[in-house]
Formats: structure tokens, C-alpha cells, sequence
């Protein structure tokens, strides 16, 4: 009946079928780029043809961008999805394109002895109220438990 071409990335292939086998894939046309950019549409296709589908497979796990060519058959039988798209051919294009990444370079300077003393210091603060506080409710966990045993004597 017809038939076509699509650029895009592989996203599912899977065995179905229970008496026809066959492969059930969907390619996503459009910018699914790791998460980022607009999302196309799905195509959803049929591969009847175990060396095909392994090519499939390979696209989609190496995360490729692919051109499929594609048959519209008008009636089958042996089929699982509810279009007629057999895919007949599958070349791979290489890696899907990511953004580029805006990367800030922050440059840290180190902070004078006299600040890193300030700094420590402080710290030291810290770390002596977070131990009293500690030790506090320590002290008033055992003095629950001890009254708790005392009412039940």
C-alpha cells in the first residue's frame, strides 16, 4: 500500500505474539535528547525478520539515531499492534546529539590563615553545643527510663 522513512531514536522493541512471533518496536521522532527539548511523536512498527530486529536492538541500546524505512502493508494477520508498519530497513546515523552543557568554571581562593582560624574555631563552637545537646537529651532519656522503672515497682 505505501510506505516511508523516519529519523529518530529507538525506544522499545519487544518479542510478542503467541502463534505469528514477532518484533514490536516504537521510534521516538524528535528531541527526547536525555530528557531536554520538544518531544515528538511516536511510530509504532512491526519486524518480522530476526536480523533486522537485531540491528534494532543495537540502535537502541547504543542510544543511536536511526533512519527506518518503512512498508504499509493494507491486511495481515501475524500482528500484535493495531498499524500495518513493517519495517524493512534500518541505518544507523551514530550517537544521539545531547545540548551542550553551560558549564561555570567556580575558582575557590583560599582563605587567609587568619580566616581559616576564625573558620575552625567556629566550628569547634558547633560541634561543642551539637555534643551538649546530645549529652542533655542522653540524660533526660535516662531519667525517663529510671522514673519509668521506679512506677512499675
Amino acid at each position: 500500500m505505501g510506505g516511508g522513512e523516519k529519523i529518530g531514536s529507538i525506544t522499545r522493541l519487544q518479542r510478542t505474539g503467541v502463534f505469528c512471533k514477532t518484533w514490536e518496536g516504537i521510534i521516538q521522532r524528535g528531541g527526547i535528547n536525555n530528557g531536554s527539548g520538544v518531544v515528538g511523536g511516536e511510530f509504532h512498527f512491526t519486524v518480522d525478520d530476526d536480523t533486522v530486529a537485531q540491528q534494532v536492538q543495537k540502535a537502541m541500546e547504543a542510544q543511536q539515531e536511526v533512519k527506518i524505512t518503512y512498508k504499509k502493508e493494507g491486511i495481515t494477520f501475524c500482528r500484535s499492534d493495531s498499524n500495518n508498519y513493517f519495517l524493512t530497513k534500518i541505518e544507523h546515523l551514530g550517537a544521539v546529539s545531547t545540548p551542550p552543557t553551560q558549564s561555570k568554571e567556580i575558582t575557590i581562593a583560599p582563605a587567609s590563615p587568619a580566616k581559616q582560624a576564625d573558620i575552625t574555631q567556629e566550628l569547634l563552637k558547633q560541634n561543642q553545643a551539637m555534643i551538649a545537646n546530645q549529652q542533655a537529651m542522653l540524660e533526660e532519656m535516662r531519667k525517663q527510663r529510671e522514673a519509668s522503672e521506679r512506677a512499675k515497682k
